[in-house]
């Protein structure tokens, strides 16, 4: 094939035509493999004609490469295709050296030290949702608690106040999952997401401060000044992103599989360091930021394919996540897969700053999900939904106890 090359054949035979890929894309949103591994197989970097048109970038090393090199691959142009009319989010959407500064505001309160001493906390509130399930036979797993607790716990480290739990949700589901399927009312939704927070930034502003990230970022300083409400405002979105959509995706990922598999229920129980690796396996699995964009600088070239400054390129992590040529049968979840060094989380500079509390919330979440549940199964494999997007995962998982 020719660095152009815009066709591919996926596993089943069927001709792939890259220039129709679309990560909003509903119709291979839950079995995307094939689409991944036929984006991999072009030589070159495939090209998508939707949202004016950019590369793809789907294989491993070269994922790294470009996430490696912000100066050529850059973020400032904004991470999302089609682009939106947001200012950029904070750090993710800033270049270094400024990234760096805007990251070193929170590195502490998201690091492992911090986030260990929050862990009775999450727990807690981890049961108390389990709880609520009562003794339910049939019951939806996203609605009764993998939405919720990521929810919950991330309303609550960065300050919000739980009264705004439900419309916050709503909102940032609406504004992730319907851009480039319903614009007008993703545009709502951020509006309204929008205008509530800069309200609570605003009464925060003149209250005694908490133990939480909101006041953190209240007395945050970058570029030796205080930092300002609007930047506040998009550094609390991106936290939102990541607590309010992907964690609930991944620990959704995690129980779709542990309800097909009672045995590695148990001996995910009895095992810690087992635990602790099939956290990374269902991140990997799962890849819940399944893509982001970057702009290229300066003419470059990449996986032999030659790219022009201003050019818009995917970095497409989920199919990285699947790459044959890193991962031993990559589209299977290997439990004790080791080492793991998936890029569910990113890579580089903008590697994700909230990993260890997601990381912390998967891991409770299973810990204390199967005990609670003891034997189940799924309900209704025709009423499992997928959404799709730069960020992917199970919004609907209907789940059934036995015995």
């Amino acid at each position: 094939m020719t660095i152009e090359s815009a066709t591919s054949r996926s596993d089943d035979q069927t001709e792939f035509d890259a220039a129709t890929f679309d990560h909003f894309g509903q119709e291979h949103a839950e079995h995307p493999e094939q689409v991944w591994a036929a984006l991999r197989r072009i030589a070159g970097l495939a090209k998508s004609e939707k949202y004016g048109g950019f590369r793809i970038i789907s294989r491993y090393d070269d994922i790294c490469a470009a996430a490696r090199n912000p100066a050529v691959f850059s973020s400032a142009k904004g991470v999302a295709i089609p682009p939106h009319q947001l200012p950029p989010l904070i750090p993710v959407g800033i270049d270094p050296p400024m990234h760096g500064q805007y990251r070193k505001v929170l590195n502490a309160e998201l690091g492992p030290k911090a986030i260990a001493r929050k862990e009775a906390e999450y727990r807690e509130l981890a049961d108390q949702l389990l709880s609520e399930i009562g003794d339910r036979r049939e019951f939806d797993f996203c609605e009764a608690f993998s939405a919720q607790f990521p929810e919950r716990v991330a309303l609550r480290t960065i300050g919000f106040d739980p009264e705004d739990r439900q419309s916050l949700g709503r909102w940032f589901h609406d504004m992730t999952h319907l851009r480039g399927i319903d614009e007008e009312a993703a545009g709502m939704a951020a509006m309204s997401m929008f205008g509530r927070v800069t309200e609570v930034i605003a009464l925060r502003r003149g209250e005694p401060r908490r133990d939480d990230l909101l006041s953190v970022l209240l007395d945050g300083e970058v570029d030796g000044r205080p930092m300002r409400d609007d930047e506040i405002l998009m550094y609390i979105v991106l936290l939102l992103f990541g607590g309010l959509d992907t964690t609930a995706s991944a620990i959704s990922g995690a129980f779709y599989y542990l309800a097909q598999h009672p045995k590695d229920r148990e001996r995910l129980l009895a095992d810690e360091v087992a635990l602790d690796r099939a956290v990374e396996e269902f991140v990997r699995w799962t890849s819940p930021v399944q893509a982001l964009g970057r702009t290229v600088t300066e003419s470059t070239e990449l996986g032999g394919c030659p790219l022009r400054e201003g050019e818009p390129v995917l970095l497409l992590w989920g199919a990285g996540n699947r790459d044959e040529t890193v991962f031993e049968s990559p589209d299977e979840i290997q439990l004790d897969r080791f080492p793991n060094r998936h890029l569910g989380f990113g890579m580089g500079p903008h590697r994700c700053l909230g990993s260890h509390l997601a990381k912390t919330m998967v891991k409770i979440a299973i810990e204390r999900g199967v005990k609670a549940l003891g034997h189940f199964e799924l309900a209704d494999e025709s009423r499992i939904r997928w959404a799709t997007g730069e960020a992917r995962g199970i919004v609907e998982l209907p789940l059934r106890r036995r015995g």
